[in-house]
């Protein structure tokens, strides 16, 4: 998810100068993940007066990787430690450690119900998705109620987040075209490679999904999937057998993206319900051309999203 979601890149709805969170005030918190270390809060913008006319924002704050450079400063007794147990040669203990905390923190704002729904934390079931009920139930739904893919639009046209474009990929005689980002969850900056995770996003805009891949796209995957590693192992010396290539589905937003992860990175993004592998998109519509139009898919819906209530009738 990109902090520029929802922005109209013609009026900027959020400061790139924002210094500090004192104008965000504590409404509830929407989820907490332990195990990807995350929180996600419900605020209101206590002073709306330096915002527009919306009060709710989304923060969602993420704990950051050990800088090896600070591990200096941790072995050292400025560091305390608090007892838990010791069995034989192994012991642990509670650290507290005299060095700044790093967190990465993103924005939306302003942020819409289907937002705050979005991050709640809810109970997900698994539900079969048949060719039928995708073209019944799940695109009308889609093309009703998606969230605004317009922060895409915004880099795919030049608008926004242009510093951080890896690669453009531009092809004289198709419409195989890709720009090759950072994941916002990925500081590439702080030369942890292990963290890696970047999004290919196509340029057209008839894609949305892994339903809409046919025959005709396969050189899009390939160009994607070839072009797209070797960017990234010469840019960060990882090869295309230590990732991830895959597509999720369903996917976080509607407009057709391919994730790149190293394979440290262990996150709800690579559950086999969801993340499914390039190589094995590319061999299934070989197989058969409309493969992806005709298979069930076994997809996880929230039970807060009213696609869960449609799905399980």
């Amino acid at each position: 998810l990109s902090m520029s979601e929802q922005v109209d890149a013609k009026k900027p709805r959020l400061s790139a100068s924002l210094q500090t969170l004192r104008d965000f005030q504590l409404k509830e918190v929407l989820d907490d993940r332990p195990f990807v270390k995350s929180i996600f809060i419900h605020a209101e913008v206590e002073n709306p007066a330096d915002y527009e006319k919306s009060e709710t924002a989304i923060v969602i704050l993420e704990k950051q990787p050990f800088s090896r450079d600070s591990v200096g400063e941790i072995l050292s007794n400025t560091t305390k430690l608090s007892h838990s147990f010791t069995n034989d040669i192994y012991s642990s203990y509670d650290a507290v450690v005299d060095i700044p905390e790093r967190l990465r923190a993103t924005l939306i704002y302003p942020a819409t119900d289907r937002h705050i729904q979005k991050f709640q934390k809810q109970e997900t079931r698994l539900i079969p998705e048949t060719a039928e009920m995708y073209q019944t139930i799940t695109k009308p739904h889609i093309d009703s109620s998606a969230l605004s893919s317009q922060w895409v639009k915004n880099i795919l046209d030049g608008n926004a987040e242009q510093d951080r474009v890896l690669h453009r990929h531009v092809p004289e005689v198709s419409n195989n075209g890709f720009i090759l980002i950072p994941d916002i969850r990925w500081d590439m900056n702080d030369g942890s490679k292990e963290g890696l995770h970047c999004l290919a996003l196509v340029t057209r805009h008839d894609l949305r999904s892994i339903r809409d891949l046919t025959e005709e796209h396969l050189p899009l995957l390939t160009e994607i999937r070839n072009i797209g590693s070797k960017v990234i192992e010469e840019k960060f010396g990882v090869g295309i057998n230590q990732m991830r290539i895959f597509l999720h589905y369903h996917p976080t937003f509607y407009h057709l993206h391919i994730h790149f992860v190293h394979f440290s990175v262990i996150t709800a993004a690579c559950l086999t319900e969801r993340a499914h592998l390039i190589d094995d998109i590319i061999e299934n519509i070989k197989l058969m051309p409309n493969y992806y139009q005709k298979r069930t898919f076994i997809v996880s819906v929230k039970e807060c999203d009213p696609l869960f209530e449609l799905l399980n009738k």
